[in-house]
């Protein structure tokens, strides 16, 4: 017979194995796709192409920058790890992008207050080309579900990290 003790332990195990089945079904697989049907970003493969405006209003994109690598970094202004890795990120700004290198450096409008974000921009001197992400689909699109999150682009515009 089962006793209480055992049958906790029996309950707790079972929800385990379920979690781990759901987790299993519902992972996206490397190489798979979003739900819209755009390959997920992963190394090795071309980064998705984009456009967003800059702090000027002006249109960027993805495509302005090829033949020089990059680093696309996706931040909020309410984010501690951003704040506290901005300002190395344009140490590297300053020292390389006379040589060709650049930092997208990509505002999540959709989960943040513009008006926190130029404060944000101007706390920090930055410099580098600021984009912004009003509604969040360069953000879906580069499955962002964390901030920081950071991707390496070589001059050939594949995603190498």
């Amino acid at each position: 017979m089962i006793n209480n003790k055992n049958k906790h332990k029996i309950l707790i195990a079972g929800a385990l194995i379920l979690c781990l089945v759901w987790i299993g079904f519902t992972s996206l697989a490397a190489g798979g796709t979003t739900n819209g049907g755009t390959p997920a970003p992963r190394a090795g493969f071309q980064a998705p192409d984009f456009n967003l405006t800059n702090i000027n209003a002006e249109e960027v994109s993805l495509e302005d920058f090829r033949g020089q690598p990059l680093i696309i970094n996706f931040w909020a202004s309410w984010c501690g790890p951003c704040r506290a890795e901005m300002p190395a990120f344009q140490d590297v700004y300053d020292k390389y992008s006379e040589q060709g290198f650049t930092i997208l450096a990509i505002n999540a409008g959709h989960q943040d207050n513009r008006a926190n974000a130029l404060s944000f921009i101007d706390d920090l001197n930055l410099s580098m080309p600021i984009l912004f992400d009003a509604d969040g689909s360069v953000s879906q699109l580069y499955q962002v579900n964390s901030f920081p999150t950071t991707y390496f682009v070589d001059h050939e515009g594949v995603i190498t990290e």
